[in-house]
């Protein structure tokens, strides 16, 4: 599918949100009333998944489920059509997300459900699970990853299934181990520009009042040297510390994975040489076919987030990465024009 089939399944993802948004507002719905009505939402946006978007068809709800059912319990599966785009949340995952499915040899999904709610609970909650519980939840997403093989299996034109669970970066290594041969795409993106959009995003403020900043989570960048005062820094900060952790568990992981398994693009180089970034994506994944989906006029400047952040919410991230020793983040993984 190209970029048209693209934004007919984040329109229906929208047309989705948009519906459980409404129900989760109304005084009217309780409970049982509100499942009932959820589930006749899946079903019109099910509706919409299996329209006809180019050689193949995407689907939701009884007809995913047949699907996932089918899986071959007999058949070895160690990950070699599974790609995975891992990383930051406002960093261009999803961007990135967007352009693997946009290759005809690639199928798959952004978020996809189940996967995305096992694997963010994994990252969210995972460092508070006791090891039984921990290697149950694993257990769960990679046999949920062995069902969708059958999907890319049962299409010869597909050599990949796609799929932007972004928060798989914190146990990485251990989807790795579990499944060597699967491929991991992470993206960077300066500490500044992330901020100006993580501020501007609902889904990810909403991270930091639902989740308790009362104990350590590398996820929202909650950290035992930042803990205490976490829950006084302004939203700016908040989101560059999840940066800088995020950063910290790229470091963490590196060493720890196949370097044939993992590639992490820059943001900015992707914008400003997408030719050269999507042949390097391409030769990475070993496709035939290169890319032909280059992302020009894409909204996310990357020079321009001077007109995104204030100088004072600048100076307020500065002087707490210094306190924390995060300023070499900055110069690592920040382009020097980005700096200035």
């Amino acid at each position: 599918p190209g970029s048209t089939q693209v934004g007919q399944r984040r329109l229906a993802r929208e047309s989705w949100t948009n519906n459980r948004a409404a129900m989760d507002k109304s005084v009217f719905f309780k409970p049982p009333i509100k499942a009932v009505a959820a589930l006749a939402c899946a079903s019109v946006v099910g509706l919409l998944f299996t329209r006809d978007v180019g050689e193949y068809s995407y689907s939701s709800g009884h007809r995913r489920m047949e699907t996932v059912q089918s899986y071959n319990p007999e058949r070895s599966y160690n990950g070699e059509n599974l790609v995975w785009v891992v990383g930051n949340g406002r960093t261009g995952t999803n961007f990135l997300g967007e352009i693997l499915l946009s290759h005809s040899e690639i199928g798959g999904e952004n978020e996809r459900k189940p996967e995305f709610t096992l694997v963010t609970n994994m990252a969210v909650r995972g460092p508070s699970f006791d090891e039984p519980k921990r290697q149950e939840h694993l257990k769960r997403i990679v046999s949920q990853y062995k069902n969708r093989s059958e999907e890319t299996y049962s299409n010869p034109d597909l050599k990949y299934h796609s799929d932007k669970s972004h928060p798989a970066l914190f146990f990485a290594e251990d989807l790795h181990e579990a499944l060597p041969k699967a491929r991991m795409v992470g993206m960077n993106r300066c500490v500044y520009p992330t901020v100006a959009s993580c501020v501007r995003h609902e889904g990810v403020r909403r991270w930091f009042r639902v989740i308790g900043l009362d104990k350590p989570n590398p996820f929202l960048g909650v950290t035992e040297e930042n803990l205490e005062g976490f829950s006084k820094y302004s939203l700016p900060v908040q989101c560059a510390m999840r940066w800088a952790t995020h950063q910290l568990e790229y470091e963490r992981v590196v060493p720890l994975v196949d370097p044939e398994s993992l590639m992490i693009m820059d943001y900015r180089d992707l914008l400003l040489d997408p030719e050269s970034s999507l042949r390097e994506l391409q030769d990475f994944l070993g496709l035939d076919i290169p890319f032909d989906n280059a992302p020009e006029g894409h909204p996310w400047d990357p020079l321009s987030h001077k007109a995104k952040i204030s100088v004072e919410d600048r100076l307020a991230i500065d002087t707490e990465f210094h306190k924390l020793g995060y300023d070499r983040l900055i110069q690592q993984y920040c382009h020097p024009t980005e700096l200035e």
